[in-house]
């Protein structure tokens, strides 16, 4: 499997010359980790910053540096064509794959309609078989090139669409069965570089079931060879469907880790309760047979050297804890010692302490609980944002808020929480009412 890193949309030439003199400096350094990197790809290296350059390049998957450069060169977000794609598609800058709405990508459309017949790519996030077959006929090596503003193929543009979200008519299981019947892989995708400490491969299967939780194209998929061990798929909503079709939750993926462990310490008993009662022993040893407990709503042994070994090697399992809404969980980490401060990065998050985690996803009652335990009210996140400032914008923009709520900013202002953190005004006038009642001389 190709694991080309991905060329960001918007990336830019002045981006990788840094990347490359961050590299060289670090070889210069004797970094091993740089060294190790420059190795694999030119073993005769010689120190030189062209070196560095190359290795960029051949990361990115391109032959040569002029050749990485020519592509950025060409990178247009002002084509409507490219600005549609990244509207269109999830956002792979880091924020939440399932963030966003289409509200762009249809002002796009609506000024210039004729972008939805100008390349299979485009034909594929939209979900349109009829421009699909036509790309296909014409050309039957359309439903497997690379292109487009990412440089995937077919399938992964249909795939992390947002516009699967809607598909009352399955136009994108006709359109993808059109891709798959001329040759398109069902384990293809990308690899997502806001995944530390390494890219992470996001399969067109997570794209269809962990983030649109689409039935039929997922199900597809799997009939078509789709691999359900790839390290992200099994702990979504679809987890039984994928079990069905082979998933073994003791496999390791490229962290070392079973999709057991990944549970225990995402604080899912719910997918632990669920892989035992079909059949598949957890296995679990140490730190996360403690975090398995946890999740399982179990008190784990009082055992501080564990505790202490848990926290350093997953710093991010209280807060992603929260984000699962495992309050029961929550509380028995802190009765451990877990440490409230510590954040998490995974899942699209930037450093969300356990509380900014249970906001974004409207985990209402564990923020709550939180909030109680003395959960830092002013602690930011890194989008520079508190709490309070966090859980306006998840009341307006979050894609797990199904309704409007805010039952956690009322709890975050009735602890004390900085009013003057929040802009006025909201977009909600309710909000507004309530966040004015605790602004300093109200």
């Amino acid at each position: 499997m190709n694991q080309r890193k991905q060329l960001p949309a918007r990336a830019n030439v002045g981006q990788l010359k840094k990347q490359a003199k961050d590299l060289h400096a670090q070889v210069r350094a004797g970094s091993p980790d740089a060294l190790e990197r420059v190795r694999r790809v030119l073993p005769a290296a010689r120190g030189l910053l062209a070196d560095a350059q190359l290795v960029i390049a051949r990361e990115y998957g391109f032959e040569s540096w002029s050749k990485l450069r020519r592509r950025v060169e060409a990178i247009d977000l002002d084509d409507p064509g490219n600005a549609f794609t990244e509207a269109a598609c999830v956002p792979i800058d880091g924020a939440p794959h399932g963030s966003g709405g289409l509200e762009k990508a249809e002002a796009i459309l609506a000024s210039h309609p004729q972008i939805a017949r100008q390349d299979v790519y485009l034909a594929a996030i939209l979900g349109d078989a009829a421009a699909v077959r036509r790309f296909v006929e014409e050309n039957p090596r359309a439903a497997t090139e690379t292109g487009g503003l990412y440089d995937w193929d077919p399938l992964t543009y249909l795939c992390f669409s947002r516009y699967l979200r809607s598909d009352p008519d399955g136009r994108f299981v006709r359109a993808a069965r059109i891709l798959l019947d001329g040759g398109a892989s069902a384990s293809t995708g990308f690899y997502a570089q806001d995944h530390q400490p390494a890219p992470e491969f996001e399969s067109v299967i997570y794209g269809a079931a962990g983030i649109f939780r689409h039935l039929g194209l997922t199900r597809l998929l799997l009939e078509r060879g789709g691999d359900p061990n790839d390290g992200e798929t099994a702990y979504h909503v679809f987890v039984e469907l994928l079990l069905d079709h082979g998933a073994d939750p003791r496999l390791a993926n490229g962290a070392s880790l079973s999709a057991n462990a990944v549970a225990a310490r995402a604080g899912r008993g719910d997918v632990l309760d669920l892989f035992e009662q079909r059949g598949f022993g957890l296995q679990l040893e140490g730190i996360d047979a403690l975090f398995a407990s946890c999740a399982r709503g179990e008190a784990a042994p009082a055992d501080p050297a564990l505790v202490r070994a848990a926290q350093t090697e997953a710093p991010g399992a209280l807060a992603d804890f929260a984000g699962a809404g495992n309050t029961k969980g929550v509380a028995l980490l802190l009765d451990l010692g877990f440490d409230p401060l510590l954040t998490t990065s995974r899942a699209g998050a930037r450093k969300d302490s356990p509380l900014h985690a249970a906001i974004w996803r409207a985990r209402h009652e564990t923020a709550k609980l939180l909030i109680a335990r003395g959960a830092p009210l002013e602690q930011r996140n890194g989008h520079r944002e508190t709490p309070l400032s966090y859980a306006v914008r998840a009341a307006l923009q979050s894609e797990w808020t199904r309704e409007r709520s805010a039952e956690t900013v009322e709890a975050l202002l009735a602890a004390g929480a900085d009013a003057r953190e929040v802009g006025l005004p909201t977009g909600w006038p309710a909000l507004d009412t309530l966040i004015e009642r605790h602004l300093p001389g109200r």
